[in-house]
């Protein structure tokens, strides 16, 4: 834990002075205040940190460090539509994303990603077609110079509307493929709390997608305070202490980062996904037990021992099929992994 409470002002002292971790230092398991004695500070912090090490305590039994609890998943695309505008009625924001445009022959997309010009790369949308169109129905991709409508659904027709916004495709490689990773909403175990991570969407390369990254969670602690973020002032209107300054609150972020493969570059950082040249060798999908997984494991090898969960296919054919010229007086196995 970099953030440490038993420190001025907090004097949190249910931790231990210096400890990074929240270690108790005296193992009481309750407060108990009395009429008449005045309440401190320091009681109401530790009300927390002693129901929080409980918590902990559980966690670390069940998972792993970083461990995905309800799974909110991640997605790897390194064959997101792209498409560049010359022209668009509007800002290139994250407010586009969501959206469906359509060219004059019908092909309708999805916009999943947005991404400003920045430099000599124009204004780029990453989309996901919804149909294909045209004569002969082959149009499965925008092409140069196409006029783009916003298109708006209307539940009384059940159809689409034109909307407001308008683009054009430019004509210098309009189309291909970038990368990008798309994380959604889900709990993670992250230095014993369960995190809330929101979802959302990182570009990896605008235009090629031959990548190598390890992509994960940047985690930062943080106190915030009511000089900071004015809604922690009192709320209570119509009384005294109204607007008055407010507790401090300590929360833990995460924002979705990349680094080289195998650095260290990012402090704090936990993978969820590892490419190489395009290829996943590595990705978080389910949730990573710790000492019940192993007493699992061991219990399973106490009744059953060592087995197969899918039984290897093996596969015979001749020599002669396989390699040339081959050897007619013998066979050839191939073991599936």
């Amino acid at each position: 834990m970099a953030i440490k409470f038993n420190v001025d002002p907090y004097y949190d002292d249910f931790q231990q002075a210096g400890a990074d971790t929240l270690t108790p230092q005296e193992k009481y398991h309750k407060v108990l205040f009395r009429p008449g004695i005045a309440v401190q500070a320091r009681e109401l912090t530790q009300l927390q940190s002693i129901l929080q090490n409980q918590v902990t305590q559980f966690g670390n039994h069940m998972f792993k460090e970083g461990s995905l609890v309800i799974p909110g998943g991640n997605a790897y695309n390194n064959y997101a539509d792209y498409v560049k505008l010359s022209a668009v009625s509007t800002a290139v924001t994250d407010s586009i994303v969501g959206k469906h445009f359509k060219n004059a022959d019908g092909l309708r997309a999805k916009v999943i990603a947005a991404v400003a010009a920045t430099g000599s790369d124009p204004d780029t949308l990453y989309v996901v077609y919804q149909n294909s169109n045209g004569a002969t129905n082959t149009d499965k991709t925008f092409s140069a110079s196409d006029s783009l409508t916003e298109q708006v659904w209307n539940n009384t027709t059940s159809s689409y509307d034109d909307g407001t916004i308008t683009a054009t495709v430019g004509t210098t490689t309009p189309t291909g493929y970038g990368a990008l990773v798309q994380v959604e909403e889900g709990i993670y175990f992250i230095r014993g709390h369960f995190v809330v991570v929101k979802g959302s969407t990182l570009l990896l390369s605008k235009y090629t997608n031959n990548v190598s990254f390890d992509v994960g969670l940047e985690i930062t602690e943080a106190v915030t305070t009511s000089a900071e973020d004015s809604t922690l002032n009192d709320n209570a209107t119509g009384t005294p202490n109204y607007a008055a300054p407010g507790a401090h609150r300590y929360s833990i972020k995460t924002e979705l980062k990349t680094q080289a493969n195998f650095a260290s570059t990012i402090d704090n950082f936990l993978l969820l996904l590892r490419v190489v040249n395009g290829k996943i060798q590595k990705q978080v999908r389910e949730s990573d037990y710790n000492v019940i997984e192993d007493t699992l494991a061991r219990r399973t090898f106490d009744e059953s021992g060592d087995y197969t969960v899918r039984p290897f296919k093996v596969s015979m054919k001749e020599d002669t099929d396989v390699n040339t010229p081959g050897d007619a007086t013998k066979l050839v196995a191939a073991i599936e992994p």
